[in-house]
Parts: structure tokens; C-alpha cells; sequence
């Protein structure tokens, strides 16, 4: 990045670190200005008032469009200064004895502006490149939101970060307020391990740069910025080419800072990266900020004690009793992770030939998810006391998603499956909101069906959802379930996996629907026998009998 001035030499240094930060400053005379700009296209260009014309600044915009270009002099009437805004000439005017006072207003000015130029300089479709990432950022914002140890927590929020921005590496580093400084995360295993001996203090390097200023970055060529710390390329044997580098900021408080690193295929990141990284590290911010405080709280014995507490009045919001239906069999369980949980299921007789069934999992853990639990079960009972529509899982899904958009903050939502079966002409109606796809087995068929159609997750904005009605009689086998069942992990981080549920399911057919839970469970925990428990495990089967 470039500075552009003249006549202005220590008000163009003073700037350097804010509008030119890594690059250099070039002087230039009166005569030679458009035409330094023109070869050069600077950032930004400083220019005292009295030495320009507007037919000067006219052609300057002409030859640099990119620039951002700042006046210095002294007070101007309120007419001028008009005159030289409402021309689109000039970005910023500054008294000559007010630059100080004025820099954060300058930093926000020219950092707005040469990201929006940027965008446009490379005609970079925004809806269409969020598309095409948007699925693989929901998932992982719903990973994100979950509770986890820190380390793990970090490895996930790198990878991620490295896949959303089709990237070769990334980089993490936690700030510590104590002594000031940034301590790099490196994934397990990685020959990128030394540098954690290294802390970066706050201001140093590209890294540092951001985390004192808390403006992301894009660097299209590194070695070229003089922030840069090349150290680190050595000691990791890695050749860092391009980067883009966001603060991780959580009310106003620095938490860390995530970079990502060559774009692949040789490529240049675009103004659309830095957004999503932007995006995906607001939510990481919330992440890591929720596994520090849920480790720190759950050491404190009041919290253990309101822990349980809560364990037991969430045990109530579960049926303590399955319905009774000539046609139909049930089994259900929960065995949550923790004292109270996200995940929560009903199946529920609304009358002698409609049921109702739903399982959702609300992002996160803990006392937080638990209440969001209480929400959806306490809505859930008042559209079931209704007696219009009541039968409707489309009315049923957008109450709840309704209630839980006022009621909760967008880091929290849940994702729902609901169905409701009509035994007299043995049909399902089924919503998905973004939950795992409940398994249909029919009687004499080998392969399984899918319940996909629906819409997004609960709580996040309103939203149309679509039904779905498919055939469901004797014999046939209905499971639905939350992610604790097929993402149960051994202790070499291997998935329980849909696969092997799938399989478990077609060979066991003929058991009744208890005998088939029990089973699907029994194996579940037998896959993760040797390790803790990370997430609730939710099953319920249904059986045409």
C-alpha cells in the first residue's frame, strides 16, 4: 500500500500506520501529482487545500478512482467544504491542527472506503459467492455453538476457516490482556508446533497489526508488506504468499485473531473472504467465549448445584409415558451429556388417530440451551391446546420458530424435526427444520427413506416452512434422532456414522420398537465406551404394528 503527498510529509507519516500500514510514503510536487497517481495508484493521496484547484482533484479522481483523498488545511466556510464533497472529489478534509484529534474518524473513513472499492475494482458477486458457501457455514456454526473443550474448539474454527475460504493453511492466536500478547493455536501433530514458543506482541506483524487496530486485512502479497514477520516462514518451512487476517472481538473486547493463508490455485482472496471470515469469527467470538465461561462455571459449586436443579425439572418436560395406539409402537430415549442439555423429544396423542412426534437440539449446552428447551416445550403444549390447526406440523414448526426469534439471541436456535401421524388413513406429515433426516424403513423394502423437505433451523428469522406427506402403515419403521447418535466418537475420533445406523435398522427389522432402540443403543455407547460422552444422545422408533 501506498501514501501519495505533498507539501504534507509529517502528516503523511502520522498516517502511515493507519492508511498505508506495511507499505511506503511517496512525495510528490503540485505539477507531478496526477501524474505520480496515475503510475502508482496509491491508497490515498494527502493534499494541502491551498495548493489544489478542483479541476486538479477532478483529474485525480480520474486517474486514481481507488484513491481515498484526504485535504488539509485550515478552516473552510461551510459552503466550500459543500462544494467539495458534493462534487464526489474528496473523501476527508482536515484542519491542519486537528489530525490527532481526528484519526479514529479517518481510520473508519478510508478503511470503509477502500474495502467498498476493492469489491468493485473486482466485480465480485456477493450473493453469489455467500451461496455457494452458506450450507458448509451453517454446519459449522452449529459445531461452533456447541459445547466442547477450547482446544478442540480452536482446531475446528481453523479448519473450518481454511475450507470456507478455499485456503492452503490458517492460523490462530488467543490474546492474553495480562502481558499484552498473542499466543498462536496450532493444530496437533502439525510441524507448525514451534512457533508456539513465539508469542506476538500486540502491534507486531500483520497479525499484531490487526489485533492492535481491530481492522481485518487482505495482504495480496506478504513478503512485499513490511509488517510482515518472515520468522515464522522459516521456522514453520511454509511460504506465506497472501492472507486475509480478522479480529476475533467479543463486546468490544479483543479475544484473538484467525488468518488464513494462501488461496489456492494461486489465486488472490477477494472483499467477499474477508466478510466471511468476519462472519464466521462473530460466531466464533460467541464460541470461545462460551466455552470459557461454561469451564469456569461449572468448577463453582453453586453452579453444580443449580446444574442439578435444573436436570431434574428438564427430566419433567420429557413423557413419562408413551401413548397407546392399536396401529402403532413406541420407544424413546434420551441420555443427555451434562446435567441439562439442548436436546428434548415428545411424542404426544393429540387425539384417537393423530400423534404427534418431535425431536429437537438446541445449539450448545447447559443452563442457556436448557432454557431455550423450556421455550420450545412450553410452545409446543400451548399450540396443542389450540384447537384450529393444532393438527398441522406447518403451523406447529413457525409458532416455535416465531416464539424462539423473539424470544432468543442469534447465537442461539434449535434445529426440529416434527411429524404427526394419522392412523386412520396411515399418512405422515412431516417438517424438517434442519435437523438430522429421520429414517423411514418400509415393510418388504430394502433400501431406507429420507425426511428432508422443511426449511431452515428454528429462531433465526421468520420463515415459510414446506410439508411433507408420505405413506406410513404396518411394519414400517420410523427413527428420528439428534446428532449425538451418528456423531458418538471412539477414542480414535471415529463417527458412530448414518451408515452404520442405517444398517443396524434394515438388520433388525423384525424386532419390536423397544428391542430395536435398545439395541441401536447398547452399540452407541459401546462405540464410545472409552470416551466422555460430548453431546446428547436422542432415539425414538416407531413401529406400524
Amino acid at each position: 500500500m501506498k501514501i501519495l503527498f505533498t507539501s504534507l510529509k509529517e502528516i503523511a507519516e502520522m498516517l502511515m500506520e493507519y492508511l498505508a500500514p506495511g507499505g511506503v510514503s511517496v512525495n510528490s510536487s503540485p505539477a507531478r501529482i496526477v501524474m505520480d497517481a496515475a503510475k502508482l495508484k496509491p491508497a490515498s493521496i494527502i493534499l494541502p487545500e491551498e495548493e489544489i484547484t478542483m479541476e486538479m482533484l477532478a483529474t485525480l479522481r480520474q486517474s486514481s478512482p481507488s484513491s481515498f483523498i484526504l485535504l488539509v488545511g485550515s478552516p473552510l466556510s461551510t459552503d466550500k467544504l459543500l462544494k467539495y464533497f458534493n462534487s464526489n472529489l474528496v473523501h476527508f478534509y482536515i484542519e491542519s491542527d486537528n489530525t490527532t484529534q481526528l484519526l479514529p474518524q479517518i481510520k473508519s473513513a478510508f478503511w470503509n472506503h477502500y474495502y467498498l472499492r476493492r469489491k468493485i475494482d473486482q466485480a465480485e458477486s456477493q450473493t453469489e459467492y455467500f451461496l455457494s458457501r452458506i450450507e458448509f457455514l451453517h454446519e459449522v456454526t452449529l459445531k461452533m455453538l456447541e459445547n466442547k473443550p477450547l482446544g478442540k474448539l480452536l482446531d475446528e474454527i481453523m479448519i473450518a476457516s481454511q475450507y470456507i475460504l478455499d485456503a492452503e493453511k490458517s492460523s490462530f492466536m488467543l490474546y492474553e490482556p495480562n502481558d499484552k500478547k498473542l499466543y498462536f493455536h496450532v493444530l496437533e501433530g502439525y510441524s507448525e508446533n514451534i512457533i508456539k514458543n513465539f508469542p506476538l506482541e500486540l502491534g507486531s506483524g500483520i497479525a499484531g497489526w490487526v489485533a492492535k487496530h481491530r481492522i481485518p486485512q487482505m495482504v495480496d502479497d506478504c513478503y512485499s508488506d513490511k509488517r510482515f514477520n518472515r520468522n515464522y516462514d522459516k521456522m514453520s518451512n511454509f511460504r506465506t504468499r497472501n492472507m486475509v487476517c480478522v479480529p476475533l472481538l467479543k463486546n468490544d473486547s479483543l479475544i484473538g485473531v484467525l488468518s488464513v493463508i494462501n488461496k489456492k490455485g494461486g489465486k488472490s482472496f477477494v472483499v467477499e473472504d474477508v466478510r466471511l471470515l468476519e462472519t464466521l469469527a462473530g460466531q466464533c467470538s460467541v464460541a470461545i467465549e462460551n466455552s470459557r465461561l461454561l469451564e469456569t462455571k461449572v468448577k463453582a459449586e453453586a453452579l453444580k448445584k443449580e446444574l442439578e436443579t435444573a436436570h431434574k425439572i428438564q427430566e419433567k418436560l420429557l413423557p413419562t409415558n408413551l401413548p397407546q395406539f392399536p396401529t402403532l409402537s413406541f420407544a424413546a430415549k434420551l441420555i443427555p451429556a451434562q446435567e441439562v442439555g439442548g436436546d428434548y423429544y415428545s411424542i404426544y396423542k393429540m387425539t384417537d388417530e393423530l400423534c404427534l412426534l418431535l425431536v429437537a437440539d438446541v445449539s450448545g449446552k447447559g443452563i442457556p440451551a436448557a432454557l431455550l428447551v423450556s421455550t420450545i416445550d412450553a410452545t409446543l403444549h400451548t399450540v396443542l391446546k389450540l384447537k384450529d390447526n393444532r393438527t398441522n406440523p406447518k403451523f406447529i414448526a413457525e409458532t416455535i420458530n416465531s416464539v424462539l426469534c423473539d424470544a432468543s439471541t442469534i447465537e442461539k436456535f434449535a434445529t426440529a424435526w416434527i411429524g404427526i401421524i394419522d392412523v386412520t388413513d396411515q399418512k405422515l406429515y412431516s417438517i424438517n427444520a434442519g435437523h438430522n433426516q429421520p429414517i423411514i424403513l418400509r415393510s418388504g423394502v430394502e433400501s431406507v427413506e429420507r425426511l428432508a423437505n422443511g426449511g431452515i433451523f428454528l429462531g433465526v428469522i421468520p420463515f415459510n416452512y414446506e410439508m411433507e406427506i408420505v405413506d406410513f402403515g404396518r411394519d414400517d419403521i420410523l427413527v428420528f434422532f439428534s446428532d449425538g447418535v451418528v456423531e458418538a466418537m471412539d477414542y480414535n475420533n471415529i463417527l458412530f456414522g448414518d451408515e452404520k445406523l442405517v444398517e443396524l435398522i434394515t438388520s433388525n427389522r423384525s424386532r419390536s420398537a423397544i428391542e430395536i432402540l435398545d439395541l441401536i443403543i447398547d452399540e452407541v455407547l459401546k462405540h464410545e465406551l472409552s470416551t466422555n460422552q460430548s453431546d446428547d444422545i436422542t432415539l425414538a422408533i416407531v413401529k406400524g404394528i
